[in-house]
């Protein structure tokens, strides 16, 4: 590829700024649009340096140089689709086929489009046929790559290239903007391959949620999780469940995938009301008056990365819990130390500290010496571990 090619990165999410930075870092001219705002930003070498992430330049964007939209669709022909999506799954696929509908109002001969966003079966052909439609060319005048990527990551989960006798002009791509992938495959096999992926992990995940939840009669909780060799918490049942929700609506009803990707989308759903009613009981069996308790969760949550449907998760989350006591504190970015200071514990109240991933843990765990003796910390996993009773 020539250094000199413009490259456009539509969506400014973490995933689109990772791919935005791995490319300037090459010395490619990079612009990053802006889905909400619809404006285009340059990325340079520089930008990197001093934004590291979406987050630090969303909250810098003023500071950087605007420019014109359509000029800079227009003027470029690889373009990276990586919006945020906050809608439910048919809200979500109308809108990212929204996105592409205008991206192939502009698009000229020989353009490679790159759609990011994790997709159900069959939509990529949807999306396909509307570029075609729009932008007047037909396949092999345009390529269309379908690598739906790691939530925070510019990892692929599949690879698929239509058409695919470009795939090696694809994968130059690929490497320059440090996607990481196996093999590609053609477009619909890709589709098979992420799907299959997907619903294996996260049935695998559901299966011992629900086997293990509620469990009091387990003569060691360590010993269940050397056995599967993980423990689940409820960051885990939630950061596929975007994936899971777009192939489940692309599927017929009474197909056997549908009622696999249903059960699972039913027992993540559930999984949130067993965690709130476990909470509920070990606020009861401390002797713990709600109104005298505070809950604080730790919840590392990205709400820039793709996929929005942890964060409205976590909105209902926190709504259950305001119903079970009176103050409800969520710190979702505390990589600085001030997060994790005494102001961040009542000193009146009991504080039920509930850890929700495992990064979570591992934080709270390197620093519990600065939390108060009036605190509980718990595990949100399968079991609800009390790993501290002050």
């Amino acid at each position: 590829m020539d250094n000199k090619s413009n490259i456009v990165i539509y969506g400014l999410s973490t995933e689109g700024y990772v791919i935005a930075s791995n490319l300037a870092k090459t010395n490619v001219d990079v612009t990053l649009i802006d889905e909400k705002l619809q404006v285009a930003t340059e990325i340079t070498a520089d930008t990197v340096k001093n934004y590291s992430s979406a987050k630090d330049l969303m909250e810098n964007e003023s500071l950087l140089g605007i420019l014109p939209l359509d000029q800079v669709l227009s003027n470029s022909q690889i373009i990276f689709v990586t919006p945020k999506l906050r809608k439910n799954s048919e809200d979500a696929k109308t809108e990212l086929i929204s996105i592409f509908s205008k991206i192939a109002q502009t698009i000229k001969k020989n353009s490679i489009l790159f759609n990011c966003v994790p997709q159900g079966l069959g939509v990529n052909n949807e999306i396909i046929e509307i570029i075609k439609r729009n932008s007047g060319l037909d396949v092999g005048d345009f390529t269309y790559v379908y690598s739906p990527l790691f939530a925070r990551t510019s990892n692929s989960l599949s690879l698929g290239v239509v058409p695919i006798s470009n795939n090696k002009h694809v994968e130059k791509l690929l490497k320059q903007s440090n996607i990481k992938f196996e093999q590609i495959v053609d477009v619909e096999l890709s589709e098979r391959i992420y799907t299959n992926r997907i619903l294996n992990t996260h049935a695998n995940l559901s299966i011992q949620f629900e086997t293990f939840k509620n469990s009091v009669k387990v003569n060691s909780k360590e010993d269940t999780f050397q056995i599967f060799n993980t423990e689940i918490y409820i960051d885990d049942l939630l950061d596929g469940i975007h994936d899971v929700k777009q192939i489940n609506y692309s599927l017929d009803s009474g197909l056997p995938l549908h009622y696999i990707s249903s059960g699972i989308i039913r027992n993540v759903e559930g999984s949130i009301r067993v965690i709130v009613d476990n909470i509920k009981q070990k606020i009861k069996d401390e002797k713990l008056k709600p109104s005298r308790t505070k809950i604080i969760l730790f919840w590392r949550i990205d709400k820039f990365e793709i996929r929005g449907d942890k964060i409205m998760m976590l909105e209902k989350f926190i709504s259950k819990l305001e119903d079970i006591v009176g103050e409800v504190q969520i710190l979702t970015d505390f990589s600085i130390r001030h997060n994790i200071s005494q102001s961040t514990f009542s000193r009146e109240k009991h504080n039920f500290v509930l850890l929700c991933s495992k990064a979570d843990y591992n934080y709270v765990n390197k620093h519990k010496n600065t939390i108060p003796s009036n605190s509980i910390l718990v595990k949100a996993n399968e079991l609800l571990d009390i790993i501290q009773n002050k």
